[in-house]
């Protein structure tokens, strides 16, 4: 069955995904010529369109737009090389950190039915203070201070420590270098390289396969999300999601590593 869409709107999506038309049509088994004259004149089959969503890593929904959407980053505070906005952030960079607010507004709930307490240093410093004041606050304030940073044996140690600091501070961090867990989707460091969410009542930052996931969900996270599955407060379909594992053996495997008894 064909379908006509907006001509702009399929060019859009392939140039959203960083693709030329040669490499959209090697994807799609096709032709550069095919994918120039979709794009000039909207007329494609359905099942192409899905094909060609599912390459892009565009919401299907969005290739029946009369215009191309114009797509802003959810959250301003994040670091870049040079601290330079993406003129146009790539789909990669837009899935994780949906991804990385998902499990957040999750451990929000969580931590509102908990009857969790908000932790006293969100907010506590002014956009006016120095730098290097605010900077010793957060070192002071998570135990992470000069003397601590120099029982490390090198860069690599020191940065797992500090994150550790953190998750044990009630600061959930996430890691990653890909976007949902596909070693096809790197993220561009040029492009991003950490990010700070903050939620009215908690905060977020963003070898062996379930060592890494612990690392890329996050510690903390992980075993909050995977207790409230177990006990039947969150069900088992979320919680694959939010974690991103498709099997129930999977799932199990991870909470035996995190010492839950499955």
């Amino acid at each position: 069955m064909n379908i006509t869409l907006q001509p702009n709107v399929l060019k859009w999506a392939r140039e959203r995904a960083g693709l030329d038309a040669a490499a959209l049509a090697k994807k799609l088994s096709t032709t550069a010529e095919k994918v120039i004259d979709w794009e000039a004149e909207g007329t494609l089959t359905y099942k192409r369109a899905e094909k060609l969503a599912d390459k892009t890593h565009t919401p299907f929904g969005y290739l029946f737009l009369d215009e191309p959407p114009v797509e802003s980053l959810p959250i301003t505070d994040f670091r870049t090389v040079g601290s330079e906005e993406p003129s146009r952030p790539s789909p990669e960079l837009l899935d994780v950190l949906y991804d990385a607010m998902s499990k957040q507004a999750w451990y929000r709930d969580y931590l509102i039915e908990m009857g969790e307490d908000r932790h006293p240093y969100i907010g506590s410093v002014g956009i006016k203070q120095s730098t290097a004041s605010v900077a010793q606050r957060i070192s002071h304030s998570f135990s992470f201070e000069s003397e601590a940073r120099a029982q490390a044996r090198d860069w690599k140690e020191a940065l797992n420590l500090m994150f550790e600091q953190c998750e044990d501070m009630g600061v959930l961090v996430t890691r990653t270098g890909m976007a949902k867990g596909n070693t096809h989707r790197p993220l561009k460091v040029e492009e991003f390289r950490f990010a700070a969410i903050q939620a009215k009542q908690k905060s977020s930052g963003g070898g062996n396969y379930y060592a890494s996931k612990n690392v890329q969900v996050g510690r903390r996270f992980a075993r909050a999300l995977i207790g409230s599955t177990l006990e039947g407060r969150t069900p088992y379909r979320e919680a694959y999601s939010l974690l991103g594992v498709k099997k129930t053996e999977t799932f199990n495997n991870f909470a035996r590593q995190l010492h839950f008894r499955v």
